[in-house]
């Protein structure tokens, strides 16, 4: 996935989680550790951003200012809340909020032979 496609559905990942749990976009992708309600914020933007647009994780993790690594962990300990049945409710409104603003945005953009550009 192009960089500049990326970094878009990144965003809008993460202008989902802030709107829905109330946590400023600014602290979602500080480099520094933070409040637990800040991390999980910042770990639900990161398993949209894969699961739902689809961005690779070694895409992710610049967006987010963090590693492949920490970005793949990110999304296992989201899929390990889901046990959870109030999270996993929210989750799920999330992804049908998420997947309705995938729907609208335009593909990534490809070159004449079909590669990314």
């Amino acid at each position: 996935m192009p960089p500049r496609a990326a970094g878009l559905r990144c965003v809008m990942a993460q202008e989902i989680v802030s709107a829905c749990l109330d946590v400023p976009v600014a602290e979602i992708v500080q480099p520094q550790r933070s409040l637990a309600e800040i991390c999980l914020a910042r770990h639900v933007a990161m398993y949209l951003a894969h699961v739902i647009f689809q961005v690779p994780l070694a895409s992710i993790a610049p967006n987010f200012g963090r590693d492949r690594s920490s970005i793949g962990h990110a999304v296992r300990r989201i899929e390990d809340q889901r046990e959870d049945r109030d999270f996993d409710a929210l989750l799920s409104r999330l992804e049908r909020l998420a997947t309705s603003c995938a729907e609208l945005m335009p593909p990534p953009a490809q070159d004449l032979d079909g590669d990314p550009r």
